[in-house]
């Protein structure tokens, strides 16, 4: 689960996922530090993770003992973070908890193993809006996209940048080159600063999460001709949307919904706020 910006509202999405949207036993973890009760940045207080009774979680140790329910440690991890070693733990009733987990791809990769391990069924991971490793194709199999306002002046605003999310999460998939094709240059990842020197090139990245390219930067990428394709594809699954901002009044809510849905007509749209939670289909649980 990746957030545009800082703020955007992945735990809301998140806490909604957990408690409507899945069956069986679950997984959950954080690349980073979520649940926390207080923003330090935005002087904003944040809704708190809650987990149903039966839930898999690692966390780190610190992280633990700020959290509330009765749970089980089943593991210790060998990911150590700022806040302490990583646990796995399963919640013995419902339970409200920190999230705390490693920020580095295989540290991530080896605790949902273990997640997994232990009985999770899926793995969800909610990712730091910073880090998008989080949507590397080496941890997850697809993405929930929580489309944020803070910090936005717009609803045009928020398009754009939702417009450079959609992109990279649209590029072609592609093979390995191969010697009838010596022109495809294969990068790690791809900055702004890196396309005046790919004018007319095409580039395969591994995943989307390697295209770091700002929103602005993609009429560049079309008006100098570079090809971009991926290795691996990620499913973008669905797009949640949050028009608050801290400080300043939200953004309206239809005219996002209805700005989106029509750019997104493939992919699941939500507002959570507007409409609750609905089901594939379109029906209120």
């Amino acid at each position: 689960m990746l957030g545009t910006c800082k703020n955007a509202g992945k735990t809301t999405v998140l806490n909604a996922i957990l408690k409507h949207g899945v069956s069986g036993t679950v997984g959950v973890t954080s690349i980073g530090r979520d649940g926390e009760p207080y923003d330090v940045v935005e002087k904003v207080a944040k809704p708190s993770i809650s987990l149903e009774s039966g839930t898999l979680f690692a966390t780190a140790s610190e992280s633990l003992e700020r959290s509330r329910g009765r749970w089980t440690v089943l593991a210790e991890t060998s990911a150590v973070t700022p806040l302490g070693r990583v646990l796995i733990a399963r919640a013995e009733q419902e339970c409200t908890v920190e999230l705390a987990g490693p920020s580095d791809v295989e540290g991530m990769r080896n605790v949902a193993t273990l997640l997994e391990e232990a009985g999770a069924h899926a793995v969800y991971l909610d990712g730091a809006f910073d880090r998008v490793a989080a949507g590397s194709s080496r941890l997850a199999d697809a993405v929930v996209l929580v489309v944020g306002s803070a910090g936005r002046s717009s609803i045009d605003e928020v398009i754009s940048e939702l417009k450079g999310y959609l992109n990279r999460y649209h590029l072609p998939e592609v093979s390995v080159p191969t010697d009838d094709q010596p022109d495809l240059l294969q990068l790690n990842a791809l900055t702004d600063e890196q396309l005046p020197e790919l004018e007319g090139r095409s580039v395969v990245l591994p995943d989307p999460s390697a295209c770091l390219i700002s929103p602005a930067a993609w009429r560049w990428v079309g008006r100098r001709k570079i090809q971009l394709h991926v290795r691996h594809q990620l499913k973008l699954e669905a797009i949640f949307l949050n028009t608050f901002r801290p400080h300043l009044s939200p953004l309206s809510a239809e005219a996002l919904l209805n700005r989106v849905r029509e750019l997104c007509q493939n992919v699941a749209v939500f507002d959570l706020k507007l409409e609750g939670w609905f089901d594939r289909a379109g029906a209120e649980n």
